[in-house]
């Protein structure tokens, strides 16, 4: 539900399938080099804050909510108040991505070693579920102040507008093109630090294991997207309904992070030191170009 408020403030509607590749990278670099440990930011595997083209992102924000806003026919007052409720996210979640960047290193680090820290591990993990929490409240802040603005044609227009971003409707030939990046990208991995027959096996039934997971979150995140719906129809947002759907929507992402952790320890195990330097010093040099060094 997180995700949807999050599209309503910054996201254009035609890069739904770039947004679905991004997943699927982030969970091919977790079976890759564990950087999943940590949820990472965004820009590391695409268009982002953090990459080279990080302004386009703000830029696209403007331009979808800006079609947003005409499609409903908001006037003058509600687009200043949508505009600087997107700006706050905006702003928000580029601290948060930048920030994110030493705390990536820290997870390649973890990686690297032969042992994972535990302890350091569930600090990092802890470190990002907070900065998670404080964007998350900072874009649901402006959901609110745009929805208080709101008159009940312009509420059935936003969500009628919305239905786009249905949960199935980004599933079939988007799902399929990202499952073959995330192969690719395990198999050129796989390659470069030599793995042998068993390695293989055992880090590409991994990967079918996240992406069984990523696959059998659909329901729950149509169930969670409908009923966010529901609440933008209403009048006035109930504030523990709001409170239980991102409770729910925690516990989704929770249970998600619990099987790219998993994933990143079964990697861990199956390769050897040499082998594990070798995916941290490729994925540092995919990172770099993405940050522009």
């Amino acid at each position: 539900m997180f995700g949807f408020f999050k599209r309503l403030l910054s996201v254009r509607r035609v890069h739904g399938w770039r947004r679905r590749a991004v997943v699927t990278a982030a969970c091919g670099a977790c079976l890759a080099g564990g950087v999943a440990l940590a949820h990472p930011p965004r820009g590391e595997f695409g268009p982002g804050p953090g990459g080279p083209e990080g302004h386009r992102i703000h830029e696209h924000a403007g331009v979808w909510l800006d079609g947003l806003l005409a499609e409903i026919g908001a006037n003058d007052k509600q687009k200043a108040i949508a505009h600087a409720a997107r700006d706050e996210a905006l702003a928000a979640m580029d601290r948060t991505h930048e920030s994110g960047k030493a705390e990536m290193d820290t997870a390649l680090k973890l990686f690297a070693a032969d042992v994972i820290d535990e302890k350091a591990l569930t600090d990092l993990r802890t470190r990002f579920q907070g900065k998670h929490a404080a964007v998350q409240q900072v874009v649901l802040a402006g959901v609110l102040k745009i929805h208080g603005q709101l008159d009940a044609t312009q509420r059935q227009k936003l969500v009628a507008a919305l239905k786009d971003f249905r949960p199935e409707e980004r599933a079939g030939f988007g799902a399929a093109i990202g499952k073959r990046m995330m192969q690719g990208r395990i198999a050129q991995m796989l390659d470069r630090v030599k793995a042998d027959e068993p390695q293989r096996a055992t880090i590409n039934a991994v990967a079918q294991r996240v992406m069984k997971a990523f696959e059998g979150q659909t329901a729950t995140r149509q169930a969670l997207f409908d009923e966010a719906l529901g609440l933008l129809a209403q009048p006035k947002i109930d504030p523990a309904a709001l409170q239980r759907l991102v409770a729910r929507h925690d516990a989704d992402r929770q249970a998600m992070g619990d099987v790219f952790i998993q994933a990143a320890r079964d990697v861990h195990a199956a390769l050897r030191t040499e082998q594990r330097a070798a995916v941290v010093k490729g994925f540092t040099v995919r990172m770099e170009h993405f940050r522009g060094r």
